[in-house]
This record gives C-alpha cells, structure tokens and sequence, in this order.
C-alpha cells in the first residue's frame, strides 16, 4: 500500500488518509483511521458506537428494489405488463418481491437504517427502461449507502434450482458475497454463486448494488418454497444479516450538513470518496485542509 495522503492534526484528533495505487482509479480503496479527540466529533466512522446501545444501521440509508411490479395503466390493476416470471404455481414474481422487501424494510427499520422502495403496490413508472431509470435515480437522490434489488428466477428446464448474487461495479463484489453466504445459510437453497450481471440497476448506481434471485418459480419444488410467507421472512432474514454484517465490516465517514453543502457545490459526491463504498472517483480529498491527494 502506498502512502499518497497527508496527515491531518487537529488538537489530539487524528485522521491518516491511506490510498492504494491501482490500475484503475475507479477500484482505487481509502482506508480511513479516526482517534478519539476534537477531530473525530466531526469525522467518525458512522457504524462506530458513538452513542451507547445505538442501532447498528444508525445513519444508513437503503435502497430496497422489489423486482419488476405490474402497472394499473396497463388496462386495470391486474395489468400484466411488468410482473417477471409466473410461477408453475402460478404466482407471480412481483407479488413475492414485494413481500420480501417490506419484511426486509421492517428489520432494517428497527436497526435505525432509512429505507426506502422502489415501488408499493405498483410499478414506479411506465414499463421498460423508463422504469429501471427512476429506481436508480431514486437511490441516487437520497444518497443511498447500498442498493438491493430483489428477484427470483425462472429457467426452460424444471430441474433448474437454487440461488445466485449478481454485482457489476468492482466495490460491490464484497456486499455480494456476503449476501450469497447468507442466503444459502439462512434460506437453505443451493449455491449458484456469485457472478457479474449487467443489470441496468447495477450499472447506473454509484454505491454498493447488488441483484440478488432467489430460487426459480419454474421448479416446481422450489416454486411452492419460495412462494410460501415463511421463505419471505427467511429471505428478508438472510438479507438483514448480509446487510448488518457487511456495515459492520466498512468505515463510512459521516458527513455533516454542512459538509454535503460544501462538496454538492463542488460536485463532489459522497460517493466519489472512497471511503463509503471502494469507489475512489476522484483526484482530490473532498476537505481542502487535508490537501490534494494524488490519483
């Protein structure tokens, strides 16, 4: 690792800037080390306890994408035109998506994350591209820390089973990989593993985003599984675990309002430090007293 920060004093607060040089600057890490004193009051890791019996996703904004959802303008609330695969059960994906994802949004509610959906009911949008566009526009203007979109799968052949984590952005193989092992602990389906998929969500996202599909509504065995209220809550389980374990592995730095003032006029995003998500997107420290760092 080489050292292209500079050290910052500030009473007995300390803060080391640590930047590994790598081929891409977009891979590029920070690793951030913050020591009791004045400093760290302004610049804390955010899954720090700070505050004593805080929840563990305290200052942690979600995204939770159900996947696909049917659209009234089709024609009437039973519109077919964005439901995902039918189930030989005949369900049909959206319906469990959504499920899974206000089991999901409760737990993560109670951990003190702000969750937020892509859609109720009903589709965000008109169905297509336009649609896809809104969800990760919406993740984009809350400034989202992770962004989850969840599916479930469908194969030609019956005898196709299991469940399987797509990432695309270098940063986000981490949070899939965590999310692979927990569902396969905690929902028992086989492990197709973790792969890269160039999901439209996936690629327009700038923090940590990860499609996850879990089980095929085409196996009939596994159909009637993953279709079953008690899955649902298995799922949202496994993905609560996934998301806790990776936060407490990750140094977020907090950023106070008037920080987000400061970098948004400067086009900074908090996105674009590396320390929130592995993605180093630019060739300067968002705080001018820390210096330029080189890319």
């Amino acid at each position: 690792m080489r050292v292209l920060g500079r050290m910052a004093f500030l009473g007995v607060g300390v803060i080391g800037l640590f930047f590994s040089s790598g081929e891409k600057a977009a891979s590029a890490r920070v690793a951030v080390q913050v020591q009791p004193g004045i400093l760290s009051r302004f610049f804390a890791p955010e899954n720090s306890r700070l505050v004593k019996n805080s929840p563990a996703l305290t200052g942690w904004t979600i995204v939770l994408d159900p996947g696909h959802g049917r659209d009234p303008r089709n024609g009437n609330s039973h519109g077919r035109s964005n439901t995902g695969a039918r189930g030989v059960n005949g369900v049909w994906e959206d319906t469990n998506t959504l499920l899974i994802a206000k089991r999901l949004e409760d737990l993560l509610a109670k951990e003190g994350a702000r969750v937020y959906l892509t859609r109720g009911e009903y589709n965000s949008g008109p169905p297509g591209r336009q649609s896809l566009h809104n969800r990760v526009a919406l993740a984009e203007k809350v400034h989202a820390n992770l962004f989850i979109s969840i599916h479930q799968d469908w194969s030609v052949s019956a005898t196709v089973k299991g469940a399987e984590t797509f990432y695309y952005q270098p940063g986000s193989r981490k949070f899939a990989v965590i999310v692979q092992r927990r569902m396969i602990e905690t929902t028992g389906l086989s492990d197709r593993g973790v792969h890269i998929g160039e999901f439209y969500v996936l690629k327009h996202t700038t923090m940590p985003a990860i499609l996850v599909e879990g089980g095929f509504l085409s196996n009939p065995t596994e159909a009637s599984l993953i279709t079953a209220f008690a899955f649902h809550q298995k799922e949202a389980d496994a993905l609560n675990r996934a998301i806790l374990e990776y936060a407490q592995s990750t140094v977020r730095l907090r950023w106070w309002p008037w920080q987000r003032r400061l970098c948004g006029c400067a086009g900074i995003s908090r996105h674009g430090f590396g320390a929130i998500n592995g993605h180093q997107q630019f060739g300067f420290s968002p705080y001018p007293w820390l210096g330029r760092v080189a890319s």
